[in-house]
């Protein structure tokens, strides 16, 4: 049986799609505006999905930590509006910034102690090869 993360991962995937080439019709228009309607269209849609089912109790920890997502995730998305727009292809600037995951997966291992086999190493060199290819 497939985990359930695996699913949600895909449906993200699915959702990152379509974000990306979408993002490609309007990448020329204002990067403030784009942004404001997409985090303000997200706002609701989470509120509305999540707000049913949580406990609105946060730690300042937290709080703390979520204002930073909210920075980081703000000025990245004004820069992948950029780059989608200069771009020649949507693609090539999505699988650069996607590629984030690589940097991710080296860092968990020494922040939350996560494996890292030979396998995942060489998955590694390979999406890095990729992503050279991609940008040549």
């Amino acid at each position: 049986m497939i985990e359930a993360w695996v699913i949600y991962a895909f449906i993200a995937f699915i959702g990152y799609f379509f974000t990306g080439l979408l993002m490609k019709f309007v990448s020329s228009e204002n990067p403030l505006l784009i942004c404001l309607v997409l985090y303000g269209a997200a706002s609701v849609l989470m509120f509305l999905i999540l707000a049913p089912k949580m406990d609105f109790s946060i730690t300042a920890r937290t709080f703390i930590i979520a204002v930073f997502i909210g920075i980081f995730s703000v000025m990245a998305t004004v820069f992948v509006i950029k780059s989608i727009n200069l771009a020649p292809n949507p693609g090539y600037s999505v699988a650069i910034f996607s590629s984030n995951f690589v940097l991710l997966t080296i860092v968990s291992v020494f922040v939350f102690g996560s494996s890292l086999s030979f396998v995942k190493v060489l998955g590694i060199l390979a999406v890095l090869a990729g992503l050279i290819l991609l940008s040549i």
